[in-house]
């Protein structure tokens, strides 16, 4: 039975990869490599893991802080992995290099702009209910001074279309934003 390990960023992991990973120094964190180590019972390039699922790496340099483990055993999502051929288009191309591959995750912008579209998608429903008449909702018709007590007052509701109004700005213009920095790095 062969086992698919991912890392952080979706990429398959097998033994021999080249790993980067984080540990902690104290209140600081350092930045180590290491190789993934062969598991002794299981099929060539079949990383070694532990009972739990964690695999083990075996240490080739830490940024300080020392430490005298040569193998230490990370869960796989904590760590980043670097395979050969994996250039940037250079044509100084080294197979024996190893650097990062493309991941099949999207990146925290790409996240980021189906999370917001949603958002402004609400906002808009919600700014376009008010508008029209409808009655405030939960935190709507709640005063910041008395949760308990309830307020649905024309300037109430002025308040919160105001509120909304000005979050559905704020989204839009973290959604231009966001769509900005995805083109520039395409």
């Amino acid at each position: 039975m062969t086992m698919e390990l991912r890392d952080a960023r979706g990429v398959e992991i097998t033994a021999g990869d080249t790993v980067i990973y984080g540990f902690g120094v104290g209140r600081s964190v350092a930045m180590a490599e290491g190789i993934v180590l062969q598991s002794p019972t299981r099929a060539t390039g079949q990383p070694s893991v532990t009972a739990t699922g964690r695999i083990r790496i075996r240490v080739v340099r830490r940024s300080y802080g020392g430490g005298e483990k040569p193998v230490v055993d990370l869960a796989p999502d904590r760590v980043v992995v670097l395979k050969p051929g994996f250039n940037n288009e250079g044509s100084d191309y080294d197979p024996d290099i190893p650097t990062l591959p493309p991941s099949p995750l999207p990146t925290q912008d790409e996240g980021n702009t189906a999370e917001l579209i949603k958002l402004i998608k609400l906002r808009e429903t919600r700014l376009a209910e008010l508008e029209a008449g409808n009655e405030l909702e939960g935190w709507e018709a709640r005063t910041s001074f008395d949760w308990s007590v309830e307020d649905r007052s024309p300037e109430r509701r002025e308040y919160v279309i105001q509120q909304v109004s000005e979050r559905l700005a704020e989204d839009r213009a973290k959604l231009a934003a966001t769509e900005k920095r995805i083109r520039d790095d395409g």
